[in-house]
C-alpha cells in the first residue's frame, strides 16, 4: 500500500465534516443535545464508510492482475498461484448502516479450480 493510494484527503474531510457541523448547528439554533449528537454521528458514519473504502481498496489485491504472479495470492487448497478473472462489484453495510461499494478482482486456481472473491 502506498500513501497515493487513498482518494481522500483525510485533513479536508475533517474539515468538512467540521464546516458542515458548524452549518448546520446554525440551521438548527435550538438543536437538544441528542439532535445535535444524532447528527454528528450521522455525519461520522458516513466519512467512516469513505475512510474504510479507501483502505480497502488501497490493498494490492483489489487488482490481482497487475501484480507480478509471484505476487499474487496462493489457493487455500493446493498452493497454487491464483489467477485473476477480472474485477466484480460488491456491497456490504457497515457497522453504521452505511453502504460500502467495493470493485475487487475474483481470483480462480489454475491448478484446482477454486475461486476466490475478494481474495483478501
Amino acid at each position: 500500500m502506498r500513501q497515493e493510494d487513498f482518494d481522500r484527503d483525510g485533513e479536508a474531510a475533517s474539515q468538512e465534516l467540521l464546516t458542515g457541523m458548524k452549518a448546520w448547528r446554525l440551521a438548527h439554533p435550538h438543536a437538544t443535545l441528542s439532535a445535535i449528537e444524532e447528527e454528528l454521528d450521522r455525519r461520522l458514519r458516513h466519512l467512516r464508510c469513505e475512510l474504510l473504502t479507501d483502505l480497502v481498496q488501497a490493498s494490492d489485491l483489489a487488482d490481482v492482475s497487475a501484480l507480478a504472479e509471484e505476487a499474487r495470492p496462493v489457493c487455500p487448497q493446493c498452493g497454487a498461484r491464483m489467477g485473476s478473472r477480472g474485477q466484480k462489484g460488491r456491497c456490504l453495510t457497515t457497522v453504521g448502516d452505511e453502504e460500502l461499494a467495493l470493485t475487487r478482482s475474483y481470483v480462480v486456481c489454475p491448478h484446482c479450480g477454486v475461486g476466490v472473491f475478494p481474495p483478501g
